[in-house]
């Protein structure tokens, strides 16, 4: 998912609020395990974390989070998955992107959300990254309910960090991954020796990439993007003149916001063979941006080859789901 640090004004997202859900949270180190499982979770990023300050969260009563931490002065962009982020990368502040409001949002705002600011902690954090050795530097805050057993971490660069990272955690804690399945060889029936190049054990193989839900909440807990990511299959499978057969499917995902944020979700599939080479290509991709501006389009290009390839035309920050399968049918 490309991020973007933005959240809605209070007004209208305590409008739209459910129940605030509690996060299962040690006070102590909080903010480390989510930037230890952000980058756990993608390639190439490493992050510091270092406490610049702390007290009781009435002590900064009145500031707004832009007073707290600072403006956003560059962006951390990359796609968002079930259980990992792919494509990190630094880019440079766009204004387009961020939804000042965010900033102006009050520390006293989470007493109306049930998150007494007497009861409250926070750290104000100094945030090191490095992504493929460049460095940046940002600051963040962690905001902490002990009694609560809540906790949560506003970073102006990177968008919804927090329910990022805690929607890994709970996919993991179900088991959610992308299984792999296979077909024998059965070598009594009358393709002999007909087999897949990437494993000649086996005459199919396929990925299975299971639906999924994602929410991004705003540092008061309060549901700003909503995605329901459908599955996705691809898979090859040898027919009995030994060519590749490709098969799958991709079903389709949905989406809700609630202001500022719009919403758009595509998906595609597309098949080819190329002699006995084949590919099956399935995913399905939603865009959430500032309102009107959210772009996810899947177009195919190449379609009855080998060559096959869904092409993306994306605007705003990304969460996809799928892959795909090639492979060589022939005589082993």
């Amino acid at each position: 998912m490309s991020h973007v640090g933005v959240f809605s004004r209070l007004a209208v997202a305590l409008a739209c609020a459910a129940a605030l859900p509690a996060l299962a949270a040690d006070a102590r180190g909080y903010a480390e395990g989510i930037y230890a499982d952000y980058a756990g979770d993608s390639a190439g990023v490493t992050f510091a974390v270092d406490t610049l300050r702390a007290g009781p969260l009435s002590d900064v009563k009145g500031q707004s989070m832009e007073q707290l931490v600072g403006p956003a002065t560059y962006l951390i962009e990359a796609e968002d998955g079930a259980t990992a982020v792919e494509g990190i990368r630094l880019a440079a502040l766009d204004s387009s992107k961020v939804n000042g409001e965010a900033f102006a949002a009050r520390i006293d705002g989470f007493e109306k959300v049930g998150l007494p600011l007497d009861q409250g902690t926070y750290r104000l954090l100094q945030i090191t990254v490095d992504v493929d050795r460049q460095l940046q530097r940002h600051q963040a805050a962690e905001f902490c309910w002990s009694s609560l057993k809540h906790c949560v971490v506003f970073d102006p660069n990177i968008e919804f960090i927090d329910s990022i990272v805690n929607g890994h955690r709970e996919l993991k804690a179900q088991g959610y991954a992308p299984r792999a399945g296979f077909e024998p060889v059965d070598r009594s029936k009358a393709v002999m020796g007909c087999a897949l190049a990437s494993d000649t054990r086996y005459i199919a193989k396929w990925w299975t990439w299971g639906s999924y839900k994602r929410t991004y909440k705003n540092v008061y807990g309060i549901t700003m993007v909503t995605k329901n990511m459908g599955g996705q299959q691809a898979g090859i499978r040898c027919n009995s003149s030994c060519y590749p057969a490709p098969f799958g499917y991709s079903h389709s995902s949905s989406a809700f916001a609630n202001i500022p944020f719009s919403v758009q979700c595509d998906n595609a599939f597309g098949a080819g063979t190329t002699g006995r080479r084949g590919k099956f290509d399935a995913e399905s991709k939603c865009a959430h941006r500032l309102t009107f501006s959210a772009k996810a389009e899947a177009s195919v290009a190449n379609r009855g080859s080998a060559a096959v390839d869904i092409k993306w035309d994306t605007t705003g920050s990304i969460d996809g789901n799928g892959g795909q399968m090639i492979d060589t049918c022939g005589y082993f």
